[in-house]
């Protein structure tokens, strides 16, 4: 019977369809990947066809047919072992960093494959673009806007010259094919230079930027260097002043902090161990515009540096704001003699900015190891941005930590303060970790905050997006924990603008761990404690209610209670989905409840996850079948969720015992398919909901 109809004949009675593994295979199914078309891209790195290891890509069809094969042709040339990067027109390219090229052992290969035809044979020199020398093609592939791509091989051996690095460009209709020269590529001209070893930043045009922070400048060493890339016909060429922006000091290592894109479409080099001339390590923040080339060198007169040896500007990340605008966070500014006392600094964003980080022109601790912004900036929906910095001292109280407000357009200057920000009042409190929202405002959620003699008690602060908020965390201006039990460690913000606080070890005398979820609204927030008035509490001891929460799309959510229990059965698990619009409140029941099966299936436990439209996975490791215990299963519900028993339609079951197995997910939104890839026990297996979600499969997989 054809693979289609044997599908389709199993589909009235099975919730799984097993793709068929091909003649070869060993670990079917070590990553699997669902292309926009709906086809299905399926590895098998240790194929033993037609040598021991070879390796194996597959492409099925959406009806599990098989289309094509790509092997290696060497044994342990682990054919896919690099990865699979699927391209913005929907075909993709498969990285081989062991391919063997005649006598030189893993050399590597890159082969683009038609998204509806795949490609089938051998890997060579005549469909790959290949290695000539071992570790040539180690790196990585980078998709581009314009649906080509990048090859960047920072270990590429320019003859003699080893790891000179290379970047080629492939069309991402056809590919490129042949060894990869300098006729082919923009390479490096001395040893170690490892071009595009560093960050690569594709850009909306098309275009990408790659940073190489080891590229040498005549005879002085690591200066770094970042290139623009074209998106059609990339650049071939060696790496020089006229086409990059380079670094004129030795060890600067230009890029070596990573490359952000800023909203307006222009682009920051961070490189946070750049020398100003003898003083070493200052830091810089160099801004490169959009639309046209960015060359010649990065000096203090086109960059925002320090001051001082081992400033490191830039060393706690940069934060692109929604207006353009960006924020350097460093962490290590030494201030007025104050070592690693830490400064963050809003830039203007819409052209290059030259100058010094100071207390003029940036918010600042007091404090050696103050460390202020350390914890990084979040850029808030509405422009403006907020700082964690949890090593933050509150007079003699030390690490209390604290969150400073900024505005996007005007930023903040002076010393972070209880009048300018809000601050813990213990030691160790350590304030921090923000959560912005849709609606432009933030949530500080600080796990380590003490409730008087409650060590780690937390709390949970709303701040107001356009003016922040101020003072020490109480129970008057946030939620927090008591002594039966803390609040979080689940935040999620919901997609209306509130947001809602899992609290699984919650109790209401301290001796049993109902749980508890908490909605709220994420235009006032909620303060005070947990109670049944306020929050769904979890029914029972150990239900651990809030152990995860997921977001939907439609702005409600899901909690699960691992351990919630169902007549006689203990730790069945469930998952309730809750309204994002209003408060929950009183005790969980079993009506409203999606739960597992028997005892020890834990339902839920193992993670819940939003899918693109409005459905969601249930993920649940212990979930035994029938009697194998731990068989593990992934379930597909509707949109608007379920109740009840977990039907086997909605679910694939393991056919054996895997305690943590590892697991690809992929979904096709189209046809509402689930594609899971277990890496424990190579199997691929396929899910359908019909569009009416009422009987699996009823029309097939197309």
């Amino acid at each position: 019977m054809p693979l289609t109809a044997c599908l389709l004949a199993q589909a009235a009675s099975a919730a799984q369809i097993e793709l068929v593994r091909p003649p070869g295979s060993n670990t079917f199914g070590d990553g699997s990947f669902v292309l926009p078309n709906g086809n299905i891209v399926v590895r098998d790195t240790s194929a033993s066809i037609p040598n021991p290891g070879a390796g194996a890509v597959h492409l099925f069809a959406t009806d599990g047919t098989l289309i094509s094969t790509l092997r290696g042709a060497s044994a342990d040339d682990a054919v896919g072992s690099g990865g699979v990067t699927i391209l913005a027109n929907g075909n993709f390219v498969v990285l081989s960093p062991l391919f063997k090229n005649g006598a030189a052992l893993d050399a590597g290969a890159v082969t683009w494959c038609h998204s509806a035809t795949g490609c089938n044979g051998t890997v060579s020199a005549v469909n790959s673009l290949v290695g000539s020398t071992s570790n040539d093609l180690s790196g990585s592939v980078v998709a581009l806007a314009n649906g080509n791509y990048l090859v960047l091989a920072p270990q590429w051996d320019r003859g003699a010259i080893a790891n000179a690095g290379a970047v080629a460009w492939c069309s991402g209709s056809g590919g490129c094919n042949g060894t990869l020269s300098t006729l082919n590529a923009l390479v490096g001209s001395k040893a170690e230079d490892r071009v595009g070893s560093g960050a690569a930043l594709p850009l909306a045009s098309g275009d990408a930027v790659i940073a190489s922070p080891n590229w040498d400048d005549s005879a002085t060493v690591d200066v770094g260097a970042v290139t623009r890339i074209p998106g059609s016909g990339g650049l071939i060429g060696t790496i020089t002043a006229a086409n990059a922006r380079i670094a004129g000091t030795a060890n600067s290592a230009l890029g070596a902090g990573g490359l952000v894109a800023l909203s307006n479409g222009h682009y920051l080099i961070v490189s946070p161990s750049f020398d100003n001339g003898a003083v070493a390590d200052v830091g810089a923040v160099t801004w490169c515009p959009g639309t046209a080339a960015c060359i010649g060198t990065a000096t203090p007169f086109n960059s925002l540096v320090g001051a001082l040896s081992g400033d490191a500007v830039g060393s706690s990340g940069v934060a692109a704001l929604a207006n353009g605008n960006y924020v350097v966070a460093s962490d290590r500014v030494d201030v007025g003699g104050i070592t690693d006392a830490g400064a963050v600094t809003l830039v203007n964003g819409s052209a290059a900015f030259s100058g010094v980080v100071s207390v003029t022109n940036s918010l600042f601790g007091t404090a050696a190891a103050d460390r202020v912004g350390e914890s990084g900036v979040d850029a808030l929906a509405n422009g403006n941005f907020a700082v964690s910095s949890t090593l933050w001292d509150n007079g003699a109280v030390a690490n209390a930590g604290a969150v400073t407000f900024g505005n996007g357009t005007t930023g903040i200057t002076g010393p972070v303060s209880a009048t300018n920000s809000l601050v813990g009042s213990s030691a160790e409190d350590r304030v921090g970790n923000v959560l912005p929202l849709a609606n432009g405002h933030f949530v500080v959620h600080s796990s380590n905050w003490n409730n008087g003699p409650v060590n780690n008690a937390g709390s949970i602060a709303w701040c107001n997006g356009n003016s922040g908020c101020a003072g020490p965390i109480s129970a008057a201006n946030a939620l927090v924990g008591t002594s039966s039990g803390p609040v979080g460690p689940e935040v999620v913000a919901l997609g209306n603008g509130n947001y809602a606080v899992g609290s699984p070890t919650w109790s209401p005398d301290g001796s049993i761990e109902l749980g508890a979820v908490t909605w709220a609204s994420g235009s006032s927030g909620l303060s005070g404690t947990i109670s049944a008035a306020n929050s769904l509490l979890g029914a029972n001891d150990s239900d651990n209610l809030g152990y995860h929460l997921a977001a939907l799309a439609d702005g409600s959510f899901l909690a699960n209670a691992p351990g919630f229990d169902f007549g006689g059965s203990i730790d069945v698990g469930g998952v309730i989905r809750l309204p994002g619009e209003h408060a929950s409140s009183g005790v969980l029941s079993a009506g409203t409840v999606l739960r597992g099966l028997q005892t020890g299936d834990q339902f839920g436990a193992s993670g819940l996850d939003a899918l693109p439209d409005g459905r969601f996975t249930v993920r649940s490791d212990a979930f035994d079948n029938g009697a194998i215990v731990d068989a593990g299963a992934i379930a597909m519900i509707p949109a608007g969720g379920l109740t009840g028993p977990v039907p086997a339609v909605n679910q694939i079951i393991g056919l054996e015992t895997l305690i943590n197995p590892t697991l690809n997910i992929g979904y096709d939104p189209p046809r509402r398919k689930l594609v899971v890839g277990n890496e424990t026990s190579y199997r691929v297996t396929l899910l359908r909901l019909p569009s009416d979600e009422a009987q699996l499969f009823a029309n097939g997989f197309e």
